[in-house]
């Protein structure tokens, strides 16, 4: 059903840590510089989570 499209992928968890990263790069004092790179890296964390469970959901599909 629609349920699975609306959790976000670990691309689109990339695109924003990539949207971050380009923010930080842009930031005119440190501060926003530091809070934009912070969220970027729990971006990537999502990322790799999510990239963790789509792995286990495939190994335990392919058991069967």
């Amino acid at each position: 059903g629609d349920r699975e499209a609306s959790m976000p992928t670990a691309n689109e968890y990339l695109k924003m840590a990539e949207e971050c990263y380009r923010l930080a790069c842009e930031a005119k004092t440190e501060t926003d510089r530091v809070a934009c790179i912070d969220l970027a890296r729990t971006w990537l964390e999502a990322a790799s989570r999510q990239h963790d469970e789509a792995l286990k959901q495939v190994l335990q599909s392919s058991k069967g």
